[in-house]
């Protein structure tokens, strides 16, 4: 994402089951609070897997863009692939689009697939 958005908060499920665990959301925190970045990757057993995300950002800006602070972005999306063993599904939030694409839509989630 570019420097305009803030990610708060990173969530997602895996094959309609109830959202990550405890231990994974620590993890998740302590990584947001370091790198500010939608980046996660995940390792799954291997099968047929279906992953949904919902990533929230807020506005960021500052001097005459300060308003932006006061503006809450979110995007969902869900990804379904063949997870094989060594392999693993990276995760990454980003701003698609140009200038003259309206913010709402800027926030976008992108699946990629690493085999062995």
């Amino acid at each position: 994402m570019g420097s305009g958005f803030e990610l708060q908060r990173f969530a997602w499920t895996i094959d309609a089951g109830p959202s990550f665990s405890d231990i994974e959301q620590a993890k998740l925190d302590a990584k947001l609070r370091t790198e500010r970045a939608a980046t996660y990757e995940l390792s799954l057993p291997s099968g047929c897997h279906r992953v949904g995300v919902h990533a929230e950002y807020r506005g960021n800006g500052s001097g005459v863009f300060a308003y932006l602070k006061e503006y809450r972005f979110a995007t969902k999306s869900a990804h379904a692939f063949d997870a094989v063993e060594g392999g693993s599904l990276t995760i990454v939030g980003y701003e698609q689009g140009g200038p003259e694409t309206p913010l709402e839509q800027r926030p976008a989630l992108r699946f990629t697939e690493q085999r062995p």
